[in-house]
């Protein structure tokens, strides 16, 4: 096949944490202020260019308690040898 391959995805997750995170540096801890649950959202494109380069592009969502939002992207790029 010498066309472009095209592979749409949609995902859904589930965050749950029953602890409390945190970082120790020093003397000094850190506490995290996320939620115990977040859901996240993803939907992308998976592009197979060639034999040999792949891009992945994507969107996701996170939603949680206390008004929690967060919106990110990602690319990735494979080669093979």
């Amino acid at each position: 096949n010498d066309g472009i391959v095209l592979r749409p995805f949609v995902q859904a997750n589930w965050w749950h944490n029953s602890r409390t995170n945190s970082i120790v540096m020093g003397q000094d801890r850190i506490y995290s202020n996320l939620p115990k649950n977040i859901w996240e959202f993803k939907v992308g494109m998976n592009s197979q260019l060639n034999s040999k380069v792949t891009v992945q592009l994507g969107i996701t969502s996170q939603f949680g308690q206390d008004n929690y939002k967060q919106i990110g992207g990602e690319f990735g790029l494979k080669y093979r040898w």
